[in-house]
C-alpha cells in the first residue's frame, strides 16, 4: 500500500518524478530517485543528519566531497540542483550496471545497485548482502502514492500536410499541331510534310467528275480492279462515251465504279485521271 506522505513530501516527490519524466528516465530510475530521497532526507524533511563533522546535507545527503564530483557547480542545499545531480549519477551508473557480469546482475537488481553506489560510494565493489547500502535499501519500505507521478504526456499526431507547389510533378507542355521550325511535330526531319502532301495527292487522285458533273471523291481503285480492266480483250470502239464503255466492260454504270475505272486506266497509262482520259478530242469518249 502507498506510503503516507505529507503535502510537502508529496510536492517534493512530484518534482522528482516530473524531472525524471521530462528527461526520459525509466520508471525504475524514477522510483529509485524517489525512494533514495525518502531514505536520505525523508523527501526533504530532514536535510541534515545532525552528526557532528558529517557534511552530508540536502535532499539526497551529498557530502562536500561527493558534491564536488556530482554537483556540477550547483548549490548543494538547493533541491533542484540535488535532483539534477542524482539523475546524472544514475545515468552513468546505469551504464556501469549493464557492463557487470551476467552472474552479478542475476543477484543484484538495478535499483539496488544505484543506491549502493550512492550510499557506499561509486568505487565500492561489494555487491553482496553484506553491503550496508544494499541492507538499507532492502530494509526500507517505500511505495509512492499515485498522485506523485505526473500524467503521461499526450501523444501528438502530426496532421497530414498538403504537398507544396515545389513537390508537384512538372506539367507537360501542351501539344501543338506545328513545331517551331515549321515541320510536322511527329517527324523531326520534316518528312511529315511530305507524307501529308502524298496523302492529299492520293485523295485528289481518288476524286473524279463524270459526265453528269459529279465531283464526289471516291476511294482509289485496288490492284484487283486494275487487273480486271487490263485483261479486257475487246474494248468498245473509239468514240464510245466513257459511261457506256464502262457499262459494256463491267456491266455496272454506277458513278463510284465509273470513277474507279477511270482511276484504274490512269494507273495503267500513267496519265492523270481527267474526264478526257478516254475521249481524246471528244471529252467523255473512249480513246
Amino acid at each position: 500500500m502507498p506510503t503516507n506522505l505529507s503535502d510537502s513530501q508529496i510536492k517534493t516527490a512530484q518534482n522528482i518524478a516530473q524531472y525524471g519524466q521530462d528527461h526520459g528516465f525509466s520508471k525504475v530510475q524514477i522510483d529509485t530517485a524517489l525512494k533514495t530521497a525518502f531514505i536520505e532526507s525523508s523527501l526533504g524533511v530532514n536535510r541534515s543528519n545532525g552528526i557532528k563533522g558529517n557534511t552530508a546535507t540536502g535532499l539526497y545527503g551529498y557530502t562536500d566531497n561527493t558534491w564536488k564530483s556530482s554537483g556540477n557547480g550547483g548549490d548543494k542545499n538547493n533541491d533542484n540542483d540535488q535532483i539534477q545531480a542524482f539523475y546524472n549519477d544514475m545515468k552513468k551508473r546505469t551504464d556501469d550496471y549493464n557492463n557487470l557480469p551476467e552472474s552479478t546482475r542475476k543477484t543484484l537488481s538495478l535499483d539496488q545497485y544505484l543506491y549502493m553506489m550512492h550510499h557506499d560510494g561509486p568505487h565500492s565493489k561489494n555487491y553482496t548482502d553484506s553491503s550496508t547500502g544494499k541492507q538499507t535499501w532492502d530494509k526500507k519500505q517505500f511505495t509512492p502514492p499515485p498522485s506523485v507521478y505526473p500524467p503521461a504526456p499526450p501523444k501528438t499526431e502530426t496532421p497530414p500536410q498538403s504537398p507544396s507547389p515545389d513537390d508537384a510533378p512538372p506539367s507537360s507542355p501542351p501539344k501543338t499541331s506545328d513545331s517551331d521550325d515549321g515541320t510536322d511535330p511527329q517527324t523531326a526531319d520534316g518528312s511529315g510534310d511530305q507524307t501529308q502532301t502524298q496523302q492529299q495527292q492520293q485523295t485528289a487522285a481518288a476524286s473524279s467528275t463524270d459526265d453528269t458533273g459529279d465531283d464526289t471523291a471516291y476511294p482509289p481503285v485496288d490492284d484487283s480492279t486494275a487487273r480486271q480492266l487490263a485483261n479486257v480483250a475487246d474494248l468498245p470502239p473509239e468514240g464510245t462515251p466513257i459511261s457506256q464503255a464502262f457499262a459494256d466492260i463491267t456491266g455496272d454504270d454506277s458513278p463510284i465504279q465509273f470513277a474507279a475505272m477511270g482511276t484504274a486506266l490512269s494507273q495503267m497509262s500513267g496519265d492523270p485521271p481527267t474526264p478526257t482520259l478516254l475521249g481524246g478530242d471528244n471529252p467523255g469518249a473512249l480513246a
